[in-house]
């Protein structure tokens, strides 16, 4: 291997999802076109950078320097246009499913492939740098931070907080400077959130939106927070009454967001670390070491979200407005009671009505049977999981340890194969992970060494290192292709990601 100079390389470009042909930019197609005509032999030295030259050649790209040193020209316009649309672009490059991180030669002597063969690599555009959006400052430790979408359109995305001095705070996604509103229940610092569900009532004279949200923490207490009056649609079409036709409303006083608790559930001996829910039905992990499903009454909730109160009516000159009724404080009991765990339940992630999966402190990761209650499933690890998420897209499970690695677990093979991959990177103990939304094979964690990395798990190193945070960071979530971050250092932190 060491006299080989050069080898075949057929460069193939790699289908994006959803990504329309017609709509790639000329220079892409033309470069499409040329690179399937044959393989080019290309020196075994090169790595991604050089390949990338190669591909910004072929598709008639010049850097600025090289554009400069052609001198003066005024030929014609052709030359302006390549210099305003032809710079050199960056990209990745996949071999046998994996992103190259090394070089040619390196590639073919750890893979064990003839240099005789023609190497096959897709090629993509590189991902941007994710840039910095917002950031909020809170009294204390952000140590949860949930997501919630209720449509499709990026303004209604709602971010949840818990902080150590007990508090919880709803943020609108694209406006953290001010929280929309807080609660105050716990008495002591809360360890855990996630989103419960959302619901929209209207009628033609109330628009409002409801979210429901679940909180635990170290008073052992998990409760059910319904946050209401936090979407109005105020210049919606509306349609008149009098006249039938529609017209452009005008926008429409609204009450107050406000943070309500509905549900309280207290069985819980010990601190709460984690928790997940699935429609009206969640559950939470403890340092007491069981996992306990709980149920809200959702038919009390819908009818007091849904509901008119009369009594609520107010008059402005002619405009009346209405709230919904505060929603009756319901004593949540357990549906049923997970035991197995030997240490704290430190993770845990519902993905589906018939299965939970949990780690925790006994270095165990578990799969659970809703209806009976029962542990199905135990894959023994050497290390603390410190939390897990679980992709839809891909059915794979990640999960966040305190030896610096986050491990990617396919629970639908063989216990010899169950671990997928394992991500090292981070330099201290992982303290969450969370998978992409919007992009199967990519995930995000954070860590006690202070940053939050974004990861494709067909690379053996991490895309990007985030280092806004100044201490640990505890928490991480996404929505859409938004990123939000809470750590040690008191603060809340939102990353654009582009793909």
């Amino acid at each position: 291997m060491s006299g080989v100079e050069q080898v075949q390389v057929q460069f193939v470009r790699k289908r994006v999802a959803g990504e329309d042909e017609a709509s790639l930019p000329e220079d892409e197609r033309r470069l499409a076109e040329i690179v399937a005509q044959q393989p080019l032999a290309v020196p075994v030295k090169l790595m991604r950078a050089g390949l990338s030259e190669i591909l910004n050649h072929l598709a008639g790209r010049r850097r600025d320097d090289d554009a400069m040193s052609d001198g003066d020209s005024d030929d014609d316009d052709d030359d302006e246009e390549e210099r305003k649309s032809g710079k050199p672009k960056e990209y990745d490059f996949l071999v046998d499913g994996r992103f190259l991180r090394k070089s040619l030669r390196q590639y073919l002597e750890s893979s064990g492939t003839s240099a005789e063969r023609t190497i096959v690599l897709e090629y993509v555009e590189a991902m941007p740098e994710p840039e910095e959006r917002e950031s909020n400052q809170h009294p204390d430790w952000v140590a949860a931070v949930a997501t919630l979408t209720p449509s499709a359109s990026p303004s209604s995305a709602f971010v949840f907080s818990g902080c150590y001095d007990g508090t919880v705070r709803l943020f609108a996604g694209d406006a953290l400077e001010q929280p929309l509103a807080t609660g105050d229940q716990h008495r002591s610092a809360v360890k855990a959130v996630c989103a419960a569900r959302a619901m929209r009532t209207s009628d033609d004279e109330l628009r409002s939106s409801f979210a429901y949200f679940i909180s635990g923490g170290k008073d052992r207490v998990v409760n059910v927070w319904r946050a209401s009056n936090v979407g109005g649609d105020g210049d919606d079409e509306v349609e008149s009454k009098k006249n039938k036709k529609k017209t452009k409303g005008k926008k429409k006083q609204q009450e107050s967001p406000a943070l309500d608790v509905v549900g309280v559930g207290k069985t819980h001996s010990d601190s709460i670390e984690c928790v997940a829910a699935r429609s009206h039905k969640f559950v939470s992990g403890s340092w007491d070491k069981r996992l306990i499903v709980w149920k809200y009454d959702v038919a009390a909730e819908d009818e007091a979200a849904s509901s008119l109160n009369p009594n609520a009516k107010r008059r402005k000159g002619n405009d009346r407005t209405k709230t919904a009724p505060s929603a009756p404080l319901q004593t949540l009991e357990p549906l049923s009671i997970l035991q197995g765990h030997t240490g704290a339940v430190t993770g845990v992630t519902w993905p589906h009505s018939s299965a939970i999966y949990s780690g925790g402190y006994d270095h165990t990761i578990r799969l659970w049977d809703v209806s009976s209650g029962t542990n199905t499933s135990t894959w023994q690890g050497n290390n603390v999981v410190s939390s897990l998420d679980f992709s839809k897209h891909s059915n794979l499970l990640a999960s966040s340890h305190n030896d610096r690695a986050v491990r990617v677990w396919d629970p639908r093979v063989g216990q010899q194969e169950i671990i997928k991959t394992t991500l090292k990177g981070h330099k201290s103990w992982v303290t969450s992970v969370a998978w992409s939304p919007l992009r199967a094979n990519m995930l995000a964690s954070t860590s006690h060494d202070g940053t939050v990395k974004v990861w494709d798990i067909r690379s053996s190193t991490p895309l990007f290192t985030l280092r806004k945070h100044t201490d640990k960071v505890l928490s991480v979530a996404w929505s859409g292709s938004t990123l939000f971050s809470g750590g040690a250092d008191k603060t809340l932190h939102s990353f654009q990601v582009s793909f």
